[in-house]
C-alpha cells in the first residue's frame, strides 16, 4: 500500500461521489474547515483523483487505480474505521453528541444465536434503509454493530 488516505479526504470524496460542487457547497456538505478542504483537494488533484473545471470539482472517473485501490486496501479500511471508533468513544466519554455503548458479558449458546439474530435485522435494516445522495455527508450516521470473542481479542493483540 502505498498511501493511507485520511477520514478528511474520504469524507470530500464521498460528498464527491454524489455530485459534483464548489469548494462552498462542499464545505455546506461536510462541514470542514475551508482552508483543510482546499489542502485535501489540492492533494487530491496532484494524485488525479478528482477534476476541477471552472472551480466545480469532481470526481476523476478514470483515477490511476494505485489509488482507488489504495482506497479500499484492508489497512486503509482498518485505520478509518479505528480513527472513527476512537473519535466517537471520546466523543461519548466527553458527553458529546456520540452514543457508544461498551459490555463485556458472558453469552450462553441461546443468547448467542438470539443475539446473532439481532445483529442480522440490524444489518438488514441498515442495508434496506433509503439511501439519499442528496444528504449532507456531514449529516450521515456511522453505526457500529458486533460482538467478538474476548479471549480471541486478546489473543491477537498479544500475538501482534
Amino acid at each position: 500500500m502505498n498511501y493511507m488516505i485520511t477520514s478528511p479526504e474520504r469524507m470530500i470524496l464521498e460528498s464527491l461521489n454524489k455530485s459534483s460542487k464548489n469548494l462552498k457547497e462542499i464545505h455546506n456538505c461536510t462541514s470542514l474547515d475551508p482552508q483543510l478542504i482546499q489542502n485535501v483537494l489540492t492533494n487530491l488533484l496532484s494524485r488525479n483523483m478528482v477534476r476541477t473545471h471552472n472551480q466545480v470539482y469532481q470526481l476523476n472517473k478514470n483515477a490511476p487505480e494505485c489509488y482507488i485501490n489504495d482506497l479500499n486496501e484492508k489497512e486503509s479500511k482498518i485505520f478509518e474505521a479505528q480513527t472513527l471508533i476512537e473519535t466517537c468513544i471520546e466523543q461519548s466519554i466527553e458527553g458529546q453528541n456520540s452514543l457508544f455503548k461498551f459490555k463485556k458479558i458472558y453469552l450462553s449458546p441461546r443468547d448467542k444465536k438470539m443475539l446473532q439474530a439481532m445483529l442480522i435485522n440490524i444489518e438488514t435494516f441498515l442495508n434496506n434503509v433509503n439511501k439519499n445522495d442528496k444528504a449532507s455527508t456531514k449529516d450521515e450516521s456511522i453505526i457500529f454493530w458486533g460482538s467478538a470473542i474476548y479471549g480471541n481479542l486478546l489473543e491477537d493483540l498479544v500475538n501482534d
